[in-house]
């Protein structure tokens, strides 16, 4: 009487193996989907939750705060942080000064009445707030390696308007005069200096607007298409 040993061939196996990093192959791109989704959800109830202290400081004294991060006590500041914000204080100045980590800028040259006269005459609904960390940026490395420059050094963006580096180039998300949020594609501009020299740029004007051309750049060289 012969024995029958019963178990997997090796066919068997690779099969089965091949069959679950087929899955998983599958499922890792849904999952990275619904994070990245969950964390912009969180971020524009954040952005809301600004929108509200804001308007309501608006309301009270008929302008505009000089920033974001006295509006708010430190026992809320977390509305501050964006879970995208893997640098945990992408805003390197308002980090520092408010002692908690801040991932939003806030348009405070707004405040300044000619300037926004002149956005609020392009886009009556021009933007207000906005975040950079909800899409895939198209030079992290220059991104990251500015934030750690500036880390090191906050003074170094102490008297800027907006991040760095100036040429960022990507998506952001944009808290508007109304409160409604809107997702704008940022890219940096380029012009034509003396001496063959090609400036790379992005204004605070596009930070908040889609509007074009720019009434406030007032920049003297001519535009070129970039890459040129």
């Amino acid at each position: 009487m012969r024995l029958h040993k019963s178990g997997f061939t090796l066919i068997e196996i690779l099969t089965v193996v091949a069959i679950i990093a087929l899955l998983i192959a599958l499922v890792l791109p849904v999952l990275a989907t619904a994070r990245a989704k969950a964390r912009t959800t969180h971020c524009i109830a954040n952005l809301r939750q600004i929108y509200i202290a804001w308007k309501g400081y608006v309301e009270d004294y008929s302008e505009y705060p000089p920033c974001i991060t006295s509006l708010i006590s430190r026992s809320n500041a977390a509305i501050f942080h964006c879970p995208s914000d893997s640098w945990h204080g992408f805003n390197v100045w308002a980090t520092f000064s408010s002692g908690y980590p801040v991932s939003y800028f806030y348009a405070n040259i707004i405040r300044w009445r000619e300037k926004r006269e002149l956005i609020e005459k392009a886009d009556p609904n021009h933007g207000i707030v906005f975040c950079m960390l909800h899409a895939k940026c198209d030079m992290c490395n220059m991104v990251d390696d500015a934030y750690r420059r500036h880390r090191s050094d906050p003074f170094s963006v102490a008297n800027s308007v907006f991040p760095y580096p100036p040429v960022f180039s990507g998506t952001l998300l944009r808290l508007r005069l109304d409160g409604s949020l809107q997702t704008a594609r940022i890219s940096p501009r380029c012009y034509q200096l003396p001496d063959g020299i090609v400036l790379a740029d992005v204004n605070p004007w596009y930070y908040l607007t889609d509007a074009t051309p720019c009434l406030w750049c007032d920049l003297p060289y001519p535009e070129i298409p970039c890459g040129q």
